[in-house]
């Protein structure tokens, strides 16, 4: 048997001042996932929909796989696949959870890909950039 490789997984966590409702605004909308997920977004968050963003300069394609809302404050979860335009064997799954605190809210992101390499350290700073830029939005949305 030839060895498999296994996944890489990138996780990251944040705490945001932000209620749980209005992070939830930021991670359900894919227009607002322009604000601090990716430079352009057209993405219909909904179950099976498929759409596309521009991500670092890189066109990908965007399918939602699964979207939990829960407005009890509970955890509200958003799950899609992606990959570049030109590479869907570059494919990976991202998982973006929103969690109330009680300082604001958390946000728990964890991109899964397929097998280990070097895409996946430019990820891990990739999604270090994404969560400044949604940091940055709570002044903006707390008005």
């Amino acid at each position: 048997m030839g060895a498999m490789s296994e996944p890489t997984r990138v996780s990251r966590t944040i705490d945001t001042d932000l209620d749980a409702a209005e992070l939830w605004s930021l991670v359900a909308d894919g227009q607002a996932w322009a604000r601090w997920l990716v430079d352009e977004s057209d993405v219909d968050v909904t179950p099976g929909a498929q759409g596309t963003v521009v991500d670092d300069g890189v066109e990908r394609h965007v399918r939602i796989e699964h979207r939990d809302d829960r407005p009890d404050g509970d955890a509200a979860r958003v799950a899609f696949t992606w990959w570049p335009d030109d590479r869907p064997d570059l494919s990976s799954a991202v998982e973006l959870v929103v969690l109330p605190t009680s300082q604001g809210s958390r946000l728990l992101v964890t991109e899964t890909f397929a097998a280990a390499r070097a895409s996946a350290t430019a990820g891990t700073l990739r999604w270090d950039v994404r969560l400044l830029l949604l940091v940055t939005q709570a002044p903006a949305l707390s008005v």
